[in-house]
């Protein structure tokens, strides 16, 4: 879908609900051309609620770049 766009970056993002109170959050930053990973983070949260996720969300995103 990156090269359909002409884009040189892909973000792709991924959560993973290990348990009712354990959910991981990915976000991977991928050249598209070669696949390569550029940047990538995750975190765990505790707690399967809105305001969880936000601070999840909140701390990968200041991390990012």
């Amino acid at each position: 879908m990156g090269r359909a766009l002409q884009a040189d970056y892909v973000l792709v993002g991924e959560v993973q609900k290990v348990s009712n109170l354990i959910i991981a959050m990915n976000l991977v930053i991928r050249e598209t051309n070669s696949g390569h990973m550029v940047r990538g983070l995750s975190v765990d949260v505790r707690s399967n609620t809105d305001r969880s996720w936000g601070w999840g969300m909140r701390f990968i995103l200041s991390r990012l770049f």
